[in-house]
């Protein structure tokens, strides 16, 4: 996760390979699956939506102001991730993290911990192989 202000390609390039990761090592179910939203106020913040591979069309999206919201969800879990940056001269400032397990609500360093206990029982390999523990974080 990006808490700096990396550029948008480098967000989207790093949560499309996580998604690949997962789909390629984990059984359907209980794969990462990710939402993308980008609005600009320019736009009258009519958001775009890509999902998952779409992510990359908009590797070259260069919009300087806006905002970008990516959630992403544990399939198999009742895990959910929010993170929030705001688009400035076109590089990314790291805004807000929301964990959810369930309908609970944790801030990130909380989440964290959660998913290095949950993660390792949750998720089904396709085939018999080593994951490192903090492989997804």
């Amino acid at each position: 996760m990006y808490t700096g202000h990396p550029s948008l390609k480098q967000v989207i390039q790093n949560y499309e390979a996580l998604h690949r990761a997962s789909h390629t090592l984990f059984m359907p179910g209980h794969q990462i699956d990710m939402i993308l939203n980008i609005r600009n106020p320019l736009d009258r913040y009519r958001a775009i939506e890509l999902r998952n591979e779409q992510m990359l069309k908009a590797v070259d999206y260069e919009n300087r102001i806006g905002e970008v919201t990516l959630k992403l969800i544990y399939g198999g879990t009742p895990l959910t991730a929010y993170l929030s940056y705001t688009i400035k001269q076109a590089k990314l400032h790291f805004k807000h993290f929301v964990g959810y397990v369930g309908n609970e609500q944790y801030q990130l360093d909380q989440f964290i911990k959660i998913i290095g206990h949950q993660l390792p029982h949750a998720m089904v390999p396709k085939k018999n192989r080593v994951i490192f523990p903090a492989f997804f974080v």
